[in-house]
């Protein structure tokens, strides 16, 4: 989409400085400027170079949706029945 090319160049000229100055991290650069772009896009958000909360949160819901999809997982290996439970108060909370 036109109105968000500014945005892309934009993340994908970051992307190409972090690539430079550390090739060896080419998988972490990629999913930075993914969340970069998606994040600046939807919400408006700029993310920090390094560190960023957000793109931390983004990656680690990613991995968690990952591993509880694998055929013969489960959501619960993931999700601790006790982190939910509050939800539920059928649930023994002790």
């Amino acid at each position: 989409m036109k109105q968000f090319t500014h945005i892309e160049e934009l993340e994908t000229h970051k992307f190409l400085g972090r690539v430079l100055a550390k090739p060896t991290d080419l998988a972490d650069h990629v999913r930075h400027t993914a969340g970069a772009i998606i994040l600046r896009i939807s919400h408006g958000y700029e993310v920090n170079e390094e560190n960023d909360p957000l793109v931390a949160l983004a990656d680690k819901a990613t991995v968690q949706f990952s591993l509880s999809t694998e055929p013969g997982a489960f959501l619960v290996d993931v999700v601790p029945i006790r982190s939910v439970s509050f939800h539920y108060p059928a649930i023994d909370q002790s």
